[in-house]
């Protein structure tokens, strides 16, 4: 297993959906299971980042929501645009976390 310095952190591409839709699978519950079409909605409003070692593939997903993004029903979206409404701050919405159980 890689240490945390072999770790690099890139933004995703195309390439790398079919990769983040099994990371996403392998971690529910503690992300939401998604269709894939959903997930490409989802991974489509927001920055997503890769985590990878050297040239191999994705270990793992961040995927962050600018303010007032409504593109999809979440309840903890919606709290949080309200949030961000009442104290005029604007910060990204960690949308999604999820990494590979072996690279855990």
């Amino acid at each position: 297993m890689a240490s945390k310095h072999d770790i690099a952190y890139r933004p995703a591409t195309d390439t790398d959906f079919d990769r983040l839709f099994e990371i996403n699978e392998l971690s529910v519950p503690g992300v939401s299971k998604e269709t894939r079409d959903a997930l490409k909605l989802i991974l489509s409003i927001g920055e997503t980042h890769v985590a990878v070692v050297g040239d191999g593939d994705a270990l793992g997903f961040v995927n962050l929501v600018a303010p007032g993004t409504g593109a999809y029903a979440s309840q903890n979206l919606r709290w949080f645009e309200a949030w961000q409404e009442q104290t005029q701050l604007r910060v990204h919405y960690v949308d999604r976390i999820a990494v590979d159980p072996a690279a855990r």
